[in-house]
C-alpha cells in the first residue's frame, strides 16, 4: 500500500503541474527502441538504421509489451512494471535488514524507510532502468546476507546485471571478495564457483557480441559518449569529485541515518563480518570508479541512485542498533529526537522530491516533447535534424537525426566537444535543422535563424533556456 501511495503521489504532482511523462529525455530513448522493436522486430532508434544508443537492452525488452497495447498505454505499462520492481525491492530490502538484525518487527520499518526515500521514488517514475537495477541489487544482497551466493538463482541474476547497465557488472566484486575471504581462511570454496563464473562470463561475452554486431564495439555507444562529453570534469581534483558524489546518498533522510552508517561499518570491522563488509567495499569502489571515469552528479545524482539502498540498508540497521545502546533519560530523549527527526526529514524531502519530479517532467514535456512534435508537424519528412537531446525527437518526429551526444551517431564522439569540427560535420551531412538549448553550443547557434522556440515557463523557473530549432542552412 505504501508503494502505491508514494509512487502515485509523484505521478499526481506531475499531472497537477502539466501532465504525466518522464523526467529525463533518455527515458524516451528506451521507449523509441522498444516501440521500434515491437513494430519492426529490429534494434533500431531510427527505422532502417541499427544503432547502439540503448544502455539497457533488458529494460528496453521489458518496455516492449507496452507498445503492443492501445496507443498511449505505454506510459501506464512503464509505471506498472516500475511499481512491481519498486515494491519488490522494498520487500527484499526489508528481508535483508531483518536478517542483518537477526529479528523481525511488527511493522516493515526498513521497507518503509526504503519506500519513502525520495531519490528512489523519483527513479521509480523516471522511465529508466534504474529501478530494475535496484531490484537486482536488493535481490542479490538478500541472497548474500542469507548465504545463498552459490545457488543457480544468484548466478543467473548476476549474469543478467550487465544487460541492465554496463557498470552493474561491478557488483560481482562482492561475490569475489567473499570467495577470496573464504579461500584465505582455508574454506575451499573454489569448486562451488563454477556456476557463477560460467554464467557471468558467458553472459558478458554475449553482451559484447551483441554490441559488436550493433556498433562494432564491446560496449554501447553511450559508454564512450558520456565519458567524452564530460571529460572536462577531469580537471576537478579527484577528492572534490568524490566528495560531490558522496553527497548524493545523504541528501534527505540519509543525513539523519549517517551516524548509524558509521556505527554499523565500525561494528562489522570489529566483528570481521566479511559478507557485509564486502558490500560496503563495493559501494566505495563503485563511487570511486565514477569519480575517476564519469564524475557527474546532475539530475539528482541519477547514476548513483542504485547505491542508495545499500547505504540505507547499512545506515538504518546501524541506527536502530545505535539507538538501542542509549540508556537512561538522556538516552531516551536522544532516541526519540532521532526518530522524530527521521520522520520529519523523510516527509519534507518526500514532498520536495515530488516537486522536483513534477518540474523535471514538465520541462521534458514542454521542451523536448513539444518541440519534437512541432518538428514532426512543420518540417519535411526528408529533413535531417541535428539535436542534443534525441529521445523525444526520435519518438515523435520520424525524421533523420544526427545525435550531437554520439549515442546513435558514434562518429561524433571523437569531436563531441569541438564545435568547429561539429559545424563541418553537420555541413557535410546536409543538416537542415539544429535542435538544442542555445546555451549548450555557443558557436553552433551563432548566426543561425530561429524557426521555433518553446515558450513554456518551466525551464526558465529551473534557470535554463528554451529548447530552440534553428535553420542550419540559413
Amino acid at each position: 500500500m505504501a508503494a502505491i501511495i508514494f509512487q502515485s503521489l509523484y505521478l499526481l504532482f506531475a499531472k497537477s503541474v502539466l501532465d504525466f511523462g518522464f523526467p529525463l529525455d533518455d527515458a524516451w530513448i528506451h521507449q523509441t527502441y522498444a516501440r521500434n522493436l515491437a513494430t519492426y522486430w529490429h534494434w533500431e532508434f531510427i527505422p532502417g538504421q541499427v544503432s547502439g544508443g540503448s544502455t539497457s537492452p533488458l529494460w528496453t525488452l521489458l518496455l516492449v509489451p507496452g507498445h503492443w497495447l492501445p496507443k498511449g498505454y505505454f506510459l501506464g505499462w512503464t509505471f506498472f512494471i516500475s511499481f512491481c520492481l519498486y515494491a519488490g525491492s522494498a520487500f527484499y530490502f526489508n528481508q535483508a535488514a531483518e536478517k542483518i538484525m537477526v529479528s523481525g518487527t511488527r511493522l516493515p520499518i526498513y521497507g518503509l524507510i526504503f519506500l519513502s526515500e525520495w531519490h528512489l521514488i523519483w527513479a521509480t517514475n523516471s522511465g529508466m532502468e534504474t529501478i530494475l537495477l535496484i531490484f537486482f541489487y536488493m535481490l542479490l544482497t538478500y541472497w548474500i546476507v542469507t548465504e545463498k551466493t552459490f545457488s543457480w538463482k544468484f548466478a543467473l541474476v548476476s549474469a543478467l546485471l550487465i544487460w541492465v547497465r554496463p557498470d552493474a557488472i561491478t557488483f560481482i566484486g562482492v561475490f569475489g571478495l567473499i570467495v577470496l575471504g573464504d579461500i584465505f581462511l582455508g574454506n575451499g570454496v573454489i569448486r562451488n564457483c563454477w556456476k557463477i563464473i560460467t554464467l557471468v562470463v558467458g553472459s558478458t561475452l554475449l553482451y559484447g557480441l551483441f554490441n559488436f554486431i550493433v556498433t562494432g564495439t564491446f560496449f554501447p555507444n553511450t559508454f564512450y559518449a558520456k565519458q567524452a562529453e564530460y571529460s572536462v570534469l577531469f580537471n576537478t581534483p579527484l577528492n572534490k569529485r568524490l566528495g560531490e558524489i558522496l553527497l548524493v546518498p545523504i541528501t534527505g533522510i540519509g543525513a539523519i541515518l549517517l551516524p548509524g552508517w558509521l556505527f554499523q561499518i565500525y561494528d562489522w570491522i570489529k566483528t570481521r563480518n566479511r559478507r557485509y563488509l564486502a558490500i560496503v567495499i563495493w559501494m566505495f569502489a563503485f563511487l570511486l570508479l565514477y569519480a575517476v571515469r564519469l564524475p557527474v552528479t546532475y539530475q539528482h545524482g541519477r547514476y548513483f541512485i542504485p547505491i542508495i539502498p545499500i547505504y540505507l540498508l547499512t545506515a538504518s540497521t546501524g541506527l536502530i542498533r545505535l539507538i538501542a545502546l542509549l540508556k537512561g533519560k538522556i538516552g531516551l530523549a536522544i532516541s526519540k529526537s532521532w526518530q522524530i527527526s527521521l520522520v520529519i526529514v523523510a516527509v519534507i524531502f518526500l514532498f520536495l522530491g515530488a516537486n522536483a519530479y513534477a518540474l523535471d517532467v514538465a520541462i521534458i514535456n514542454s521542451e523536448m516533447v513539444a518541440v519534437s512534435q512541432w518538428i514532426s508537424e512543420n518540417t519535411k519528412p526528408s529533413a535531417i535534424v541535428a539535436a542534443h537531446d534525441i529521445g523525444a525527437l526520435g519518438f515523435y518526429s520520424n525524421r533523420r537525426i544526427i545525435d550531437l551526444a554520439g549515442l546513435i551517431t558514434p562518429e561524433v564522439i571523437p569531436i563531441i566537444t569541438n564545435e568547429d569540427l561539429l559545424i563541418n560535420y553537420l555541413d557535410e551531412k546536409g543538416t537542415n535543422y539544429l535542435m538544442t538549448f542555445p546555451d549548450w553550443y555557443s558557436d553552433l547557434v551563432r548566426g543561425k535563424s530561429v524557426v521555433f522556440e518553446s515558450v513554456s515557463p518551466f525551464v526558465i523557473t529551473a534557470g535554463g533556456t528554451h529548447m530552440t530549432v534553428y535553420d542550419w542552412q540559413d
